[in-house]
């Protein structure tokens, strides 16, 4: 109920700030507020669709109108609603982060580097790139701070980066960092758009403001330039996501940029028990000063009796750490906990081998949240490719990926066919591979049988159109043709586990949140000739922009990396691999901290405390004595910190013979 004005919130963990966040803006509905002239801002689409849902609820009406979701998809709406003002087209194609690396790595290649000089993986160059848009640093500087030893091969460096950036505007593709900097030229530098946007949206809010980018807080702060009302909320405590340009001076320096905002602690915690709420507090005393902002201990909303000590327990190795999570497990299940409310966390995506072995074994159901989302997987992408050809044949990334599915069609064959395509659309004529000379016979057949498919892909995608079809359903018949015609004898052939992809390809179309993919459409310019192909167009950047729906099968463990549980809380949570080289991560310790412990162990800490805070009930921290690469390890710092003088923790230890 604070009256309109910036706003920081700071929330420590489980102290409701998403129920905080959401009563405020139905507040301000209530008080005559339309829904369309409010921004919220949040750090996943399933974190929109849950506060939508909840403001639903609690106003008693559909609220469709609220421009909701993360800084990408909004960026993306507003692109394809005020894009022409800077030369986009409204119907822009998004890449996702792999089709960027596949583009970069094309452009590393095509740059020669000299020969015998080995350059880091194209994925590292790339995310170098992306951090220079994110902290609206000079590539330079970038190189200079995180990777000084390629400060020498910079020349070469800005060359691929300007080059993948020719080849973006030649297929007409934006990547994510494309659409915040087409935002930040919109409100910066057009004048009419910043004053309608300013005008829009009376109310702006962000979730998760510990973790935005320079590049994200000043579209922020434009967006608030007028009205001035901009609540935050965030901590300090929970900042994991530097690599991606995470920046805790935008929050610190909140206060200095607003000088007449007000601040907000929460500091109950609702979710936890007391004994995880003392850990908690421990684990950020050992913060060095300066890194945080003042704030009072978080206080336990439940009482002692209703505690279950947290269990510090101690293995011999990985393997015998499998098999005490497994047991633990099954002792819980059997106790009536449902298995979706117990989570497995650990670092690295690596650090879950063993446990998925053990609970295929034994018959427990699990989903992984870690390593790739399904739109990322290698069978999705596969017959996504020929979904974007049919929408716009000038993608040369989808041509490449295509390619690599026909039969016979080696590396120079391949190389030969993009250039003949690429001569073709340079002429401005539609690109045909039956008029492609100099292709082996081997490979001759299988270029017949994709030019067929995708020519029948375009018949569906026209007769789409015509009266009483039902275009909603076009992506389900498409991907259905294509599995039929097509990609069922490829996934045969090079996937053992083909069944299980075609069944992810089935179900593909039913993943994307439909109120996700009617916002993308809500702000387009109307292209009523070309019905189906906006909605393929809706439906392919949806994928991208990750509007998969966040619902699970009921009762499954969860096996999730911390920074993936963000956000989430379950009754029981086990923490994996807690080691010194693992947990805090050897990666991360080789880094220096700045002065705010941004990188390094201070963001390891960080990462612990976000780990221990998603437990509700019971948590148990694993910590192996040895590796089968590293031999004896010790434990982590952080469990030797929470088990010092007033431990707060039980240990148990598990043996080979107590298996």
């Amino acid at each position: 109920m604070a009256p309109a004005g910036p706003l920081l919130v700071l929330a420590g963990a489980g102290s409701g700030k998403t129920r905080a966040l959401t009563q405020r803006v139905a507040y301000f509905l209530r008080q005559g507020l339309s829904p369309d002239r409010v921004l919220l801002v949040t750090f996943t689409n399933h974190a929109a669709r849950q506060m939508l849902a909840r403001l639903g609820a609690l106003q008693r009406q559909p609220l469709a109108d609220i421009w909701a979701g993360t800084f990408h998809r909004l960026a993306l709406r507003t692109v394809r609603k005020y894009g022409q003002h800077i030369g986009l087209s409204p119907r822009v194609a998004v890449i996702d982060h792999s089709d960027a690396i596949d583009l970069f790595a094309s452009c590393l290649q095509e740059a020669r580097p000299p020969s015998g000089f080995c350059l880091p993986r194209p994925a590292y160059l790339h995310s170098l790139l992306s951090l220079s848009v994110a902290t609206e640093e000079s590539l330079e500087a970038v190189v200079a701070s995180r990777a000084p030893e390629l400060l020498c091969h910079l020349p070469l460096l800005s060359q691929v980066c300007d080059r993948y950036t020719v080849r973006k505007v030649r297929m007409g593709l934006c990547d994510f960092d494309d659409l915040l900097l087409a935002w930040r030229l919109l409100l910066c530098d057009s004048r009419e758009v910043r004053e309608r946007l300013q005008s829009q949206f009376q109310h702006v809010f962000v979730d998760e403001y510990q973790d935005v980018s320079p590049l994200q807080s000043i579209i922020a702060d434009e967006l608030a330039g007028g009205h001035r009302s901009l609540t935050v909320v965030g901590d300090d405590a929970q900042s994991i996501y530097r690599f991606r340009g995470a920046d805790l001076r935008a929050l610190h320096s909140f206060a200095l940029r607003w000088p007449d905002a007000q601040r907000v602690q929460l500091s109950v915690n609702f979710r936890c028990q007391p004994d995880i709420v003392a850990l908690s507090n421990r684990c950020l005393v050992s913060t060095p000063p300066g890194q945080l902002l003042p704030r009072s201990p978080m206080r336990a909303l439940d009482t002692p009796s209703l505690s279950v000590r947290p269990a510090v327990v101690h293995v011999p190795d990985a393997r015998l750490q499998a098999a005490f999570v497994l047991s633990r497990i099954a002792e819980l299940r059997d106790a009536g906990q449902p298995l979706s409310e117990i989570a497995v966390l650990y670092r690295h995506h690596r650090h879950a081998r063993e446990l998925q072995a053990e609970l295929l074994r034994a018959g427990i159901p699990y989903a992984v949240r870690s390593g790739r989302r399904l739109s990322e997987q290698a069978h999705v992408k596969d017959v996504l490719a020929l979904l974007r050809l049919v929408h716009d044949p000038r993608d040369e990334l989808s041509w490449s990926r295509a390619l690599r599915q026909v039969v016979g069609l080696g590396d120079q064959g391949r190389a030969l066919v993009i250039a003949a395509l690429q001569q073709q659309l340079s002429r401005g004529q539609p690109p045909c591979l039956l008029t492609i000379t100099g292709v082996r016979k081997p490979a001759w057949a299988g270029l017949q049988r994709l030019e067929s498919l995708l020519l029948s892909l375009r018949r569906l995608r026209d007769d789409s159109n015509q009266p009483g079809a039902k275009l909603g359903e076009l992506p389900s018949r498409l991907i259905a043709h294509i599995v039929e015609h097509h990609y069922r004898d490829h996934a045969s052939r090079h996937f053992a586990d083909a069944e299980v992809r075609l069944r992810d390809l089935k179900a593909l179309t039913e993943t994307i949140s439909p109120a996700g993919l009617r916002s993308l459409s809500q702000h387009a310019l109307p292209l009523p000739v070309e019905g189906a192909q906006t909605v393929l167009g809706d439906f392919l950047c949806a994928v991208t922009m990750g509007e998969e729906s966040a619902a699970e099968p009921a009762a499954k463990v969860v096996l999730s990396s911390v920074h993936q549980a963000k956000g989430l809380e379950w009754n029981v949570v086990l923490v994996l691999w807690l080691a010194e080289g693992h947990f805090p991560s050897a990666a991360a310790l080789s880094e220096d901290d700045d002065d705010l412990g941004s990188g390094g162990e201070a963001e390891e800490r960080r990462l612990f405390y976000v780990a221990i805070t998603r437990a509700r009930r019971e948590l148990y921290l694993c910590c192996p004595a040895s590796s089968v690469t590293q031999g004896a390890l010790r434990v982590s710092r952080y469990v030797g910190e929470l088990c010092g003088a007033e431990p707060l923790c039980e240990r148990w230890s598990v043996s080979a013979s107590s298996r």
